[in-house]
């Protein structure tokens, strides 16, 4: 598991973080990540940096959804 630290250019901002904002730069509303114990973190990063409605979720999830019928293209 990636330890969410300094990133590696040694600068104080979580790597979770940086990812977060960049997701909510592209107007994305999920953020899919593929392990399961990255959902806690993204979605702590999420909440850290203001983008409370940008919704992680594990990628097996989103399959999972589709498969129902749940999930709309948007």
């Amino acid at each position: 598991m990636w330890l969410d630290s300094a990133t590696r250019d040694h600068t104080s901002e979580r790597l979770s973080e940086r990812r977060v904002r960049e997701a909510a730069q592209t107007g994305a509303d999920v953020l899919a990540v593929c392990c399961p114990y990255e959902v806690p973190r993204f979605t702590d990063a999420a909440k850290a940096t203001g983008h409370d409605d940008l919704r992680v979720c594990d990628i097996i999830e989103l399959v999972d959804e589709a498969m129902r019928g749940g999930l709309t293209s948007g």
